[in-house]
């Protein structure tokens, strides 16, 4: 039986367990951005801040990044002189190694969900926008394939950083953070927007693009469109190449419009036949150039969140408002933002030669930009890196004692009771959560959509990180009962570390089994210290054999359960 396993045997993750058990690198840090394919923004700018101080200089510094975008990286660094900053490609054995052994850790979205935090790592998440566009449970039919990795991500970090309280309550609620998450919400604004309001910037980056001074550019910054990393590129491609034809035809010669995709879709566009239209110089950090425009044009994107703060003009040209938002929903009424709103060409060449009129602008900024100083880089290089906390504004969080954790494997599974959410619901009292996964179907988003707001969820990602000692083990142990109690005590380590990873650290009073199985789950939970109990209409004795072993003497049957 040994050796018919050992041939089934795959552990992707076996060197990365080991890994986490090497003592830490103090002074390393590990910074990715935009799943790897990112160069720009947050993590560029603290990037560039620890090389520029001196304080930090014997500091390792690492940036993960996709195959593809390897060569960009090496240009990047070397047209701003970083020379320090070593390239990893993503979950390369070389990022793995420093994803469990670097002690500083800083991501603008998502590690990967194999991503296991060690207690002495200390992580930053920033996020990468203030939202306009739903997201999380308010948009689950869109975020659900991503929605466990994101809310596991923003749970283990020590810190997440939020720009304004819009953007603390959108992920509060929309991640379900509060009943789960102890750490620190750090109100602070983006590192990335520092230079937008930098005089030096404007200027240094004009004379460099060799750009008159009676010359007028303008900056055009559409959002993604599309679900998770997908998307109609193509079709979003001809629609921006027709709209851009008919603004090069009416452009005048003092006005240059400079045009940035999303990093998803960037370099799909040919600029050869524009004359009064240019791609975004990529030698340049996106927010460096942004800094030297004099309007902005977008849609929906967050950027209009971070370049409020120069108080220049801003315009959105919503040419598919009605289509979008019926897809995606936004956070504030797309009307009442301060900004005039356009669907087409002429109607926004109009505006953009006008004086510019924007009624609210500047209670925009008080509410959406109230951390902006110029020094938000700077002040938290030194605080995570250097333990300066200054004037940083730092709300630590506590999470909720949990007394019932309810779980169910999926809860789109067809063979699953259809009354399911109803029994969750009549179940869930104060103090009680959902645990599931995201697997997704219709009949899961459907549950996920009834279940908002009534009872907390915990979304887990479905990654199995172990060694193949540990694989081995547990496949032995599902095989036979007597395997399963003898081996359960050399398991418990692993079991432990899993819950954990799993669970982003909460320990429920009470675990409960709403339809017993033997999901990965239900084997990793014994590694906790809380009470076990299975709720079924069958006897345990009348589940399915493989269920049975599972289970063992560590789950009793609800019924013996105090529950309160």
């Amino acid at each position: 039986m040994t050796a018919h396993i050992m041939q089934r045997l795959d552990a992707p993750y076996n060197a990365y367990v080991k890994q986490l058990e090497l003592p830490l690198w103090n002074k390393s840090c590990l910074f990715e951005a935009g799943v790897g394919k990112n160069i720009n923004g947050n993590m560029f700018a603290l990037i560039r801040s620890i090389c520029q101080d001196e304080h930090y200089k014997d500091y390792q510094l690492a940036l993960a990044i996709v195959p593809e975008m390897l060569k960009a990286a090496q240009t990047r660094m070397s047209f701003y002189g970083l020379k320090r900053v070593q390239l990893v490609i993503l979950e390369s054995a070389e990022y793995n190694e420093l994803l469990a052994r670097a002690k500083y850790l800083f991501n603008d979205n998502t590690f990967p969900a194999y991503f296991t935090k060690r207690s002495d790592q200390v992580y930053l998440n920033t996020w990468h926008g203030t939202p306009l566009k739903r997201l999380g449970l308010s948009d689950i039919a869109n975020s659900l394939r991503s929605f466990a990795n994101v809310q596991k991500n923003l749970l283990t970090a020590n810190y997440d950083l939020f720009p304004n309280e819009h953007t603390r309550t959108a992920f509060v609620d929309d991640y379900d953070l509060a009943p789960f998450y102890s750490g620190t919400y750090l109100m602070h604004d983006y590192p990335r927007n520092d230079v937008l309001t930098d005089a030096l910037t404007y200027i240094q980056v004009r004379d460099e693009q060799n750009v008159p001074v009676d010359t007028e550019l303008i900056a055009y910054m559409p959002t993604w469109r599309g679900v998770g990393r997908t998307a109609d590129s193509e079709g979003q491609i001809r629609k921006i190449s027709r709209y851009l034809t008919e603004l090069d035809a009416s452009l005048n010669d003092k006005q240059i419009l400079y045009v940035n995709l999303h990093f998803t879709v960037q370099g799909a566009l040919d600029f050869t036949s524009y004359q009064h239209i240019r791609p975004f110089p990529s030698c340049y950090e996106t927010y460096d150039f942004l800094a030297a425009c004099d309007k902005l044009i977008t849609d929906y994107s967050s950027v209009i969140f971070d370049f409020a703060a120069t108080r220049r003009p801003i315009y959105l040209f919503a040419y598919d408002e009605d289509e979008y938002m019926a897809g995606k929903g936004s956070y504030l009424e797309y009307h009442s933002l301060p900004f005039p709103i356009v669907r087409t060409v002429q109607a926004l060449l109009k505006l953009v030669n006008a004086p510019y009129a924007a009624n609210g602008y500047s209670e925009f900024i008080e509410k959406f930009c109230p951390y902006h100083t110029g020094s938000a880089t700077r002040e938290l290089v030194e605080f995570i890196l250097g333990g300066k906390k200054q004037q940083l504004q730092l709300l630590a969080q506590k999470a909720d004692p949990i007394e019932n954790a309810y779980y169910v494997f999926h809860l789109g599974k067809k063979s699953l009771d259809h009354q399911i959410v109803q029994t969750i619901l009549s179940k869930a009292q104060e103090s009680s959560v959902l645990i599931t996964t995201g697997t997704y179907n219709q009949k899961a988003i459907e549950a996920f959509e009834q279940l908002r707001g009534k009872v907390p969820i915990l979304i887990i990602v479905r990654r199995h990180v172990q060694s193949r000692r540990e694989q081995l083990l547990l496949e032995l142990a599902s095989k036979r009962p007597f395997l399963a109690q003898l081996l359960e005590k050399s398991l418990h380590t692993y079991f432990m570390r899993e819950a954990h990873q799993l669970l982003s650290g909460i320990v429920p009073k009470r675990f409960i089994a709403l339809a017993p199985d033997n999901s990965y789950l239900m084997w990793m939970i014994k590694g906790l210290s809380c009470q076990r109990y299975i709720a079924s209409p069958l006897k345990k004795k009348m589940l399915p054999k493989r269920v049975q072993i599972c289970l063992g003497d560590s789950f009793e049957e609800e019924s013996h359960a105090d529950l309160v």
